[in-house]
Formats: C-alpha cells, sequence, structure tokens
C-alpha cells in the first residue's frame, strides 16, 4: 500500500499491522507537514519497535544513506541501481518467502535448502534445532509457508506479535 506522507504510512501500518510483511520505504518525505530528511529512518524505527524482524528495504538515490540503513539492519538499494530491479526481487525471495525455503544456522550459514513443502518438512526432521529456533524467532516458516499459498498454517504458526 502505497502511502504519500510519513503520518498516512504510520496510520496504514496501524490498520494491516498484523498482516504487514514488508517495509520499502524512501529515506525523505514528508513528514508534519515539511520534507523531512530521515522520515524513511524513523518510520523504519518505529515499525520495528513493533516488530523487530521486519523485512525493510530503503531506498535512496544518496549513497550516504547506506550507512545509516546498514546500521538499521536493513537492505540498502541505490535508486540509481542498473539492476534495481533484480535487487528488489532479490529481496522478496529471500526475505518475503516468493523462493527457496533456505535453512540455516544463527550465524547465518546455509544448511538446507526447499523448492517445496515436502521438501521443507522432510527438512525439518533433519536441521538442528538451534536452526529451527533461529527461524521460528524471525516468523520465517510462517512467511514462507504463505507465500507458499499454504495461508491457514503460515498464520497457525506465526507467533503472537505485541
Amino acid at each position: 500500500i502505497l502511502a504519500s506522507n510519513y503520518e498516512d504510512a504510520v496510520q496504514i501500518a496501524k490498520k494491516y499491522e498484523p498482516h504487514l510483511l514488508a517495509l520499502i520505504t524512501d529515506v525523505k518525505f514528508m513528514r508534519a507537514g515539511k520534507m523531512d530528511d530521515k522520515a524513511g529512518f524513523e518510520l523504519t524505527k518505529l515499525l520495528r519497535s513493533k516488530n523487530e524482524n521486519l523485512p525493510v528495504i530503503i531506498q535512496s538515490s544518496d549513497e550516504k544513506n547506506r550507512e545509516v540503513a546498514d546500521a538499521l539492519k536493513t537492505t540498502f538499494i541505490d535508486k540509481n541501481s542498473q539492476n534495481l530491479l533484480q535487487e528488489i526481487k532479490f529481496f522478496l525471495r529471500n526475505y518475503l518467502g516468493f523462493g527457496k525455503f533456505i535453512f540455516r544456522t544463527s550465524t547465518e550459514n546455509e544448511i538446507g535448502v526447499a523448492t517445496n513443502l515436502d521438501e521443507f518438512l522432510a527438512l525439518i526432521e533433519e536441521v538442528p534445532a538451534e536452526s529451527l529456533k533461529y527461524h521460528g524467532e524471525r516468523n520465517h516458516f510462517s512467511l514462507w509457508l504463505m507465500a507458499q499459498g499454504e495461508i491457514k498454517i503460515g498464520r497457525a504458526s506465526c507467533r503472537e506479535r505485541v
């Protein structure tokens, strides 16, 4: 859902909070009636205070903003990049479950890959508990299951958000 300013973005986020899968934001946009050079960073902080694992893309044509985006543990995309579309597709596949499920350790080492639900279920039985904990704490299972069309199972596996 596209918001035209900070206040609208906050309202939309509140309204759809249980269903919010990700945030894609610019750095600079209107806030309190005037242009705010850090509005995207502030919006990210606000939404992450409610969901610390919310996947976020911060877009900017100013490369200097990459450092702040990195400090916020977000994905930074340069709006002038020749690979813009590929970078967005990568984000969707890897952070929102629209691709393979990659089982990882807490240090993010890959330990298994599932391309479908049967492979996913088989790997659930094989991967170490550490991996299950890592993905479970970040809602990776529910995101991937919902992206695969397993909405009922995905919602049931989603932990309660405070």
